[in-house]
């Protein structure tokens, strides 16, 4: 409800309705574009994610979430990205994952299994990745995930299904080319 009031609020002039608005979800919108794209332009599409929702917070019409709207302007801002660069998930953008108390072993263990996922995930199709990123990363329903891709639920399960069916295929076939290591160690 507090979110409604918000959008209200910002239609009658309000702009620090945006700016709690912004504050509410800029991490998560952050975190969504860390995942799916390279490092060097993170700040600067997220940045372009909230001048679009900021643009567009007058026609906001409440038939779905602010969350999964903000999540519908970053998913079309990051495949706006995609065509433009058509860049894709770098290894180096993960490197937060390690920690200073890893010994060299693990590090270099974490950076493979890291190198190991990333490539399958460049592997897929767009939808395919976007759907497991948003559901396994971060935690998106299916209804959720339906109205940010602006699918039906029926095609996001599907397109989960696949999706996973595929990247389970790029990790078994980088598994044989890597000389058959044990794939659940990777993993």
């Amino acid at each position: 409800m507090r979110e409604e009031l918000l959008i209200e609020s910002f239609k009658r002039g309000d702009e620090s309705a945006f700016i709690e608005i912004y504050e509410l979800y800029f991490q998560e919108v952050y975190n969504f574009v860390a995942y799916s794209v390279n490092g060097d332009v993170r700040e600067d599409i997220t940045q372009d994610i909230f001048m679009k929702v900021y643009k567009s917070m007058r026609k906001f019409k409440g038939k779905c979430s602010i969350k999964t709207w903000v999540f519908n302007i970053a998913k079309r801002t990051i495949y706006d990205w995609y065509r433009l660069k058509k860049n894709v998930f770098n290894i180096d953008d993960y490197e937060s994952l390690l920690t200073e108390r890893d010994t060299p072993e693990k590090v270099f263990e974490k950076k493979e299994r890291i190198s190991f996922l990333v490539q399958g995930l460049n592997d897929l199709k767009e939808d395919h990745k976007m759907v497991i990123l948003l559901r396994k990363f971060h935690g998106f329903s299916i209804k959720e995930t339906s109205n940010i891709m602006g699918y039906s639920e029926g095609k996001i399960k599907t397109i989960l299904h696949r999706g996973l069916k595929a990247l389970k295929e790029n990790l078994e076939n980088d598994y044989f080319q890597e000389g058959g290591q044990n794939l659940n160690e990777k993993m």
